[in-house]
């Protein structure tokens, strides 16, 4: 008789952990606390979803951090290439923006979710949605979920805890799984966010003009991490894709030492003496402003 596996989470780690079950010839029911699988992934998708990135190994590998070495063995297995060719499997062509990132051609989730869900379904893999994982019944032989119906409990050979963070309780990943494992003794590290936007201190006339506004073509350094990316001014302070990729070893310098100063480069590809030449030039009666833009292409 074949093991029956359950798996707490319908989010992308969930369904992948069910796809690769099943694959086995694993019997597997999914549970999940929400309406739909994937909600945050659908949400995720409205910005184009990006699947991963086109950066070379041992390159790629140096995104993770202190964790590179761990993670490295992770994408031995399935890697960024693996990645795209899994999404085209399900159909969703993908193609390398400018910024080397990946994304569907479509520039959306749903169709790629649509797909997976179907193979997931045609694969024998069981979904049970508005499932809210409690804990254990009081022998601890079976798991508890709070359903519409009211408490449901359900044997299990193994379980799979694709749970998610705290990010967005609207969407499932709210943290409330902490305590339920915490009281089985199992240790817990401090939830932090893996990608995060941050505070500065804008005047009111800064953020007035320019809250929402993208800046694009920039090299960002931090300590000795130097990358080409864009990032987005916010009425709080930073945010985007630049920003998320500094934002570990940013977030530990401000648990550290209180502040962490981000150097941004607005031409990377001009050098300081063109720079320091073009914007010397008389500029007459027009602004700095004017100046810049007309000289060096700075708005």
């Amino acid at each position: 008789m074949s093991a029956q596996v359950v798996v707490i989470g319908a989010g992308p780690a969930g369904l992948m952990a069910a796809e690769c079950l099943a694959r086995a010839g694993v019997a597997v029911d999914v549970y999940e606390r929400m309406r739909t699988p994937g909600r945050k992934f659908l949400i995720a998708g409205r910005g184009g979803l990006n699947l991963t990135h086109s950066e070379p190994r041992p390159g790629f590998d140096a995104r993770y951090g202190a964790r590179q070495r761990e993670i490295a063995a992770l994408l031995d297995a399935f890697g960024p290439e693996a990645m795209r060719a899994w999404a085209d499997e399900l159909g969703a062509k993908t193609f390398v923006g400018s910024s080397g990132r990946v994304f569907p051609e479509a520039m959306k989730a749903a169709p790629l979710l649509r797909a997976w869900l179907e193979r997931l379904r045609e694969a024998g893999v069981r979904i049970h949605t508005r499932h809210r994982w409690t804990g254990w019944s009081a022998d601890f032989s079976h798991l508890v979920f709070d359903t519409p119906e009211g408490a449901r409990e359900v044997r299990a050979d193994a379980i799979v805890l694709a749970l998610g963070g705290g990010s967005w309780a609207k969407l499932g990943s709210d943290g409330a799984w902490v305590p339920l494992l915490a009281a089985r003794g199992v240790e817990i590290a401090p939830l932090k966010p893996s990608n995060c936007g941050f505070e500065v201190r804008w005047s009111d006339r800064f953020r007035e003009r320019y809250a929402g506004e993208p800046v694009k073509s920039v090299a960002l350094r931090f300590g000795d991490t130097h990358l080409h990316s864009e990032f987005v001014i916010s009425v709080y302070g930073v945010e985007g894709s630049g920003i998320y990729a500094l934002s570990a070893p940013l977030r530990a310098a401000i648990e550290r030492e209180g502040a962490a100063v981000l150097y941004v480069d607005l031409a990377p590809a001009r050098s300081a003496e063109w720079l320091e030449a073009q914007i010397a030039h008389p500029r007459g009666s027009r602004s700095m402003a004017s100046h810049l833009q007309s000289r060096i292409g700075l708005r």
